[in-house]
């Protein structure tokens, strides 16, 4: 080793740092009109918008793109496969520093604290780590390589931590996990930080790897840093050294110094402040049941903003489900997290939101409306998140990147072309929704306010509801009350003796689900059935969907948990009563009651979060658990109110009053029916089920009812008009 070449690349690596000004980046965008590009949040945290973060992002090089016909993305084999890296400068410029070939995902964080767990040599013991880490963002796993008197080795790793406390206390929380307990050992768990030690500049990387290379054999573990000029001509830094604070750091030094004996140099701390940088290491990925190395990439998080852009469209982004964006990223921390920002041209992005937020199968003139008010709702929202205009969720408007694009909904976007929707000459706030159940709601029955071009209007919205299969609501012969899709039963012609139909099982293993649906969130088996099975019929119900739906059954202990999480005000327990004590103009819940006390929220529409995360306000309440059946001894009937003789069925076996105040009754659940069939599911305890209409705020246009009025033959134009009320079609 010729030891003036380190010494003289130590002093101009010292010149070369204290070249670089402080980044204090700024964006002005005007709010109300169209701007050729636009910034989507896809993780940012601002306070009082939160959009979800991320410890780091993982981004590759997708080739170019189109779609087949299944709306999925297909690669261009012949286009190249690349990421370029870069900074955005103070005054907005894009500099690019180097270019990243192959489709490996690179992955990039802010330069601050991180737990390494486990140091192997197998890569199966680090992967099982890992994935048992997996789900979390908190503490999210990396694996990188880390080199031990020489060798590589695999290392796993939680982060990124703000400060050396935060990174202390992750490192108590993932030693004391249930989880990770059995494969962690305290001895072997510890802290890294961004200290570090500068021994060497390079201006080619293959010699800084191979300085790299000697470095590891005398026992080192060495990293690669890049900076850049104002062209954007890179310099690589070697840096040893993680330590968390200054002590460890002279440690590090003695431990150097100690690798290189008789090496008369005074070793530098690495002083990155006020400059802009990219701190490599090798990461490892998984590959099938092998693995892929890659590059992680740490940024000075006081005012670096890294772009990230690929040589053709298409970016994934494995932590927002592999979506591929056109545009480029750009990273950089903002209130304390790590920011992720993609920018792209505003009419290629108004593409994806109507694939997205509508799709293909809708007329083009209903996609011709939803392209006209998604481009004035992000025109109006200025810079919603400070640096950003928009989020990518249904917070604002859903973006998918090129997975929801479509040709005839870029048609729709390009014929509507700088089309915005106005009110006395000023962009209106364009909010919308799915389904209005039939009928759209007043601003007093959402969120308040007074604007003028809202109103409640009639809406065809069950017109797009292709699905209108039937499902039975069902008494099993275990006395289990649910609902069977009407595919899986056939009528076998038998009644009981109040005439109710039996219906038989054609398939094993149906499943009797609570609501009448398939989907299975809140919604498990009540009961399985055997082929050939029957089963009793008390009702029946269309399945749910974006037009009508039932949820429930809930318990009230349930109920009463969810309430409370929620509400502004406590409700006092046990749950006895729940129920709405008023409506607005379009017949959606303004005041629900619980115990006769009145559910706090901060507006109408919040009650869907306070009762779970239901589809609308537009709802009703059914509540079992209060009955009484006749008997013996002049027992009275509180519910239903008949003087016809009741009873009760369960399973197959039909009671009457008086043998049912002489049984204990077998189940939770029973049905009461009166002499004109009339039908009650009962409960020992209260419970409670919705149903309910429409999906969404209620609140301007209905996408499925936008869609019944362009069957009916309007127009894009009309429909607009229909919605909102009042309201002009202006070209900017």
């Amino acid at each position: 080793m010729n030891w003036r070449n380190v010494i003289v690349g130590l002093l101009c690596a010292v010149l070369l740092l204290t070249s670089f000004a402080t980044y204090s980046p700024t964006v002005t965008l005007a709010k109300g009109r169209v701007p050729d590009t636009i910034r989507v949040a896809l993780f940012i945290d601002i306070g009082k918008f939160y959009r979800g973060t991320v410890a780091s992002v993982s981004l590759s090089a997708s080739p170019r793109t189109a779609l087949s016909s299944s709306k999925k993305p297909v690669a261009d084999a012949s286009a190249s496969k690349a990421l370029t890296i870069g900074e955005r400068t103070p005054l907005g410029a894009i500099v690019p520093w180097f270019t990243v070939q192959g489709t490996a995902a690179q992955q990039f964080a802010m330069d601050q604290f991180m737990v390494a767990l486990l140091e192997t040599e197998r890569w199966s013991e680090a992967k099982a780590l890992s994935d048992k880490m997996s789900g979390t963002t908190t503490d999210k796993p990396h694996i990188d390589t880390v080199y031990r008197k020489g060798k590589a080795m695999f290392r796993v790793l939680a982060g990124m931590y703000a400060t050396r406390s935060d990174a202390q206390s992750a490192r108590n929380r993932l030693l004391s996990s249930p989880r990770l307990k059995p494969l962690l050992k305290a001895d072997s768990v510890y802290l890294i930080g961004n200290k570090r030690l500068l021994t060497g500049t390079y201006t080619k990387e293959t010699d800084a790897l191979a300085q790299m290379q000697l470095l590891r054999m005398r026992g080192l573990h060495p990293a690669l840093n890049l900076i850049a000029d104002s062209k954007g001509v890179v310099t690589y830094v070697i840096s040893v050294g993680e330590a968390t604070d200054d002590a460890e750091l002279e440690t590090v030094k003695s431990e150097t110094l100690k690798a290189f004996p008789g090496l008369l140099l005074t070793i530098k701390p690495l002083d990155w402040s006020g400059r802009t940088y990219l701190h490599k290491k090798e990461a490892v990925l998984p590959a099938g049941d092998s693995y892929v190395t890659s590059g992680l990439y740490f940024f000075n998080p006081v005012g670096q903003r890294v772009v990230v852009s690929a040589a053709q469209d298409g970016i994934r982004v494995d932590e927002r489900g592999s979506r591929i964006y056109r545009g480029t990223f750009e990273l950089l921390r903002h209130n304390g997290v790590l920011t992720v920002i993609n920018v792209l041209p505003f009419e290629t992005y108004l593409c994806s939101v109507v694939g997205a937020e509508m799709g293909s199968l809708f007329p083009d003139d209903a996609l011709r409306a939803q392209a006209i008010i998604a481009r004035t709702y992000a025109a109006a929202q200025g810079l919603k998140y400070q640096i950003a205009h928009v989020s990518d969720t249904t917070f604002d408007q859903a973006y998918m990147g090129v997975g929801s694009e479509a040709p005839k909904v870029t048609a729709a976007v390009k014929f509507t072309e700088d089309m915005l929707l106005t009110y006395k000459n000023e962009l209106i706030s364009a909010v919308y929704f799915s389904n209005a159940g039939g009928v759209t709601a007043e601003p007093d029955e959402v969120w308040g306010g007074d604007r003028a071009y809202f109103k409640s209007v009639d809406s065809p919205d069950e017109t797009g509801i292709r699905d209108r299969s039937l499902w039975y609501r069902v008494v099993t012969s275990d006395n289990n009350i649910g609902y069977v899709h009407e595919t899986n039963v056939t009528d076998s012609g038998q009644k009981n003796p109040l005439g109710l139909r039996y219906m038989s099982v054609k398939t094993n293993n149906t499943s009797v689900r609570p609501m009448p649906s398939s989907s299975p969130t809140d919604n498990s088996p009540v009961d399985t059935l055997k082929s050939g099975e029957q089963v009793t019929v008390i009702g029946q119900d269309m399945g749910s969907n974006s037009f009508q739906w039932i949820e429930g059954p809930y318990s009230a202990a349930m109920m009463l948990e969810t309430i409370n999480a929620k509400a502004s005000k406590k409700i006092g327990g046990p749950l006895l009563t729940l129920e709405v004590t008023k409506r607005g103009a379009s017949g959606r819940a303004m005041e629900v009651k619980a115990n006769n006390q009145v559910i706090a929220v901060r507006s109408p529409d919040s009650y869907r979060t306070v009762m779970g995360g239901l589809r609308s306000t537009l709802f009703d309440i059914e509540q079992t658990g209060s009955y009484t059946v006749m008997g013996t001894g002049g027992q009275k009937v509180n519910y239903p109110q008949s003087k016809q003789e009741l009873h009760v069925l369960q399973g197959k076996q039909l009671m009457n009053g008086e043998q049912t105040a002489a049984t204990t009754l077998s189940s939770s659940s029973f049905v009461i029916v009166d002499g004109d069939l009339r039908l009650r599911v009962a409960t020992k305890d209260a419970r409670f089920r919705f149903l309910g209409k429409g999906f969404g705020h209620g609140l301007g246009l209905s996408q499925w009812g936008a869609m019944g009025l362009a069957e009916k033959g309007m127009n894009y134009e009309q429909i607009l008009k229909h919605y909102y009320t009042g309201v002009s079609v202006t070209k900017e």
